[in-house]
């Protein structure tokens, strides 16, 4: 493979992901549950009442691996970030926010899938001819109140390491 392959490996770990996706924690009135959906980039405005989950930001380092008869193989440490969020609309206790807890506790179990799914999984990202390793380096978690009910977000960082020739 030429080139860096993150946007190759996001791609295809984002398809693996859909079906591993638990069914929405609010669904609307009227109409059957679907699952969470999972989206390459970020979505548009349209699903901000929803629970998703988006790839986004993207970090690479390089380092010259080998040369072999004018042949360069890098090695490539490349970290991308999946992001869950959830907003649940409803009252708000902000004593003991119930509300709260569940969209809390609902983006945990999405991380825990996508957390577990990697560490028991060598092919988690679907291309063990070129991924090394990979694992969950960490996040941040943004959470709080909305002028209509309360919203978690976790931004997941992945990190592997691929071998290739430029």
């Amino acid at each position: 493979m030429a080139g860096n392959p993150t946007f190759e490996v996001m791609a295809t770990y984002a398809a693996w992901l859909r079906p591993l996706m638990p069914v929405q924690p609010q669904p609307v009135a009227g109409q059957i549950a679907v699952a969470v959906p999972v989206f390459y980039g970020e979505p548009s405005d349209r699903f901000a009442g929803s629970a998703v989950v988006w790839f986004g930001n993207i970090t690479d380092s390089y380092q010259t691996h080998s040369l072999r008869a004018n042949v360069r193989r890098r090695q490539v440490t490349s970290l991308f970030e999946i992001v869950i969020s959830c907003v649940l609309v409803g009252k708000t206790d902000e004593v003991t926010s119930p509300l709260q807890q569940q969209a809390d506790q609902f983006v945990h179990d999405i991380e825990q899938i996508i957390d577990l799914d990697i560490a028991t999984h060598p092919s988690a990202l679907q291309q063990p001819a070129i991924v090394d390793h990979a694992f969950v380096r960490g996040g941040d978690v943004e959470r709080g109140v909305t002028d209509q009910g309360v919203g978690c977000r976790r931004t997941l960082r992945i990190e592997f390491e691929t071998r290739f020739i430029t």
